[in-house]
Formats: C-alpha cells, structure tokens, sequence
C-alpha cells in the first residue's frame, strides 16, 4: 500500500533503518542520529510517499527541492525494501518525475555510496541516470559517494511530462 508520507513516517523508518541505510545516514550525517536526520528531512517538505507491506511501515521515498529547477531524490527503507520496490519504482516512474517535471524541475539527483554497485545499476537501468560526478572522501570516515543525476524532459501541453 502507498499513501502520502507523513513526519511521523520518517520516524517511524528511521527506528527501523535498515543496516545499509543507517551507516549511509551516520556517514553522511555524523551530527545526528538516523531519525534526527529523517526528521531534518521530512521538515523540508518533501514529496514523499510512504510504503506498507502486510500493515507495516517499510520505507519513505521521494524528493525535496533543492536548487532551482534541481531536486534531491531520496529512498529509505528497513530490510524489507524488497516487499516494496516495485512500487517504489512506478513511485517514481508514474508519479513523482512527471510530477516534478511539471513543476519545472529539469534534473533530479541522488548520492550513494560509490561501492554499491547494485544501487547504481538500478538507477541507470530504470531512471537512465548517468553518473555526474565522483565525491571523494564525502562519508565521515572518508567513504567515497557518487553523485548520479536524471534530465527530466521539459512539460509542455504538446509533450506529456512521462520518465
């Protein structure tokens, strides 16, 4: 089940975060903790979208814009992500990117982990992302991160805002 995310809803996942996630959070975020950081995130007004599977919170996904015309992606989870990825996809293939893209966003980013490879294969495989730039050095304890970036087409009445 998906339905809008809520503050609570980032609370929620942070307490549950999946091992992956909290050691990207604590790398990136060393000031806070997981749900400090969530919270953070969740105040800057998202669109975001909460993920059920059997009754249970599994993850949060979305974007916040950030520069103009720039949004940052974002997608957390527990360790039951795999329950909820595919509509975590259709998420954003079906909604949040065209729906950015009508608003007039014309690139949405993600930063990841350069060693998880799996994570960078599924951004270009289903999003067409290329990988903009290499951050060195970015995590706390030196951990290296990649900056993957998709170019949305520009919404007009002729040609529908479709990812």
């Amino acid at each position: 089940m998906i339905r809008v995310a809520e503050r609570d809803d980032f609370a929620a996942v942070a307490a549950s975060l999946s091992e992956k996630d909290r050691r990207d959070v604590l790398a990136r975020r060393p000031d806070v903790t997981p749900a400090g950081a969530l919270l953070q995130l969740a105040d800057l007004d998202p669109i975001a979208a909460a993920f059920m599977h059997e009754g249970k919170l599994v993850a949060v996904a979305g974007a916040v814009p950030s520069l103009p015309r720039c949004a940052s992606a974002f997608v957390f989870a527990t360790d039951n992500i795999e329950a909820v990825r595919p509509e975590i996809l259709q998420f954003f293939k079906r909604t949040l990117l065209p729906t950015l893209a009508a608003a007039g966003v014309r690139r949405v980013y993600h930063v990841g982990r350069a060693d998880d490879e799996e994570m960078a294969a599924g951004l270009e495989r289903e999003f067409g992302a290329y990988k903009e730039r290499e951050l060195k050095g970015h995590g706390r304890n030196g951990e290296n991160y990649v900056l993957h970036a998709v170019s949305l087409p520009q919404h007009s009445e002729e040609a529908p805002a479709h990812v």
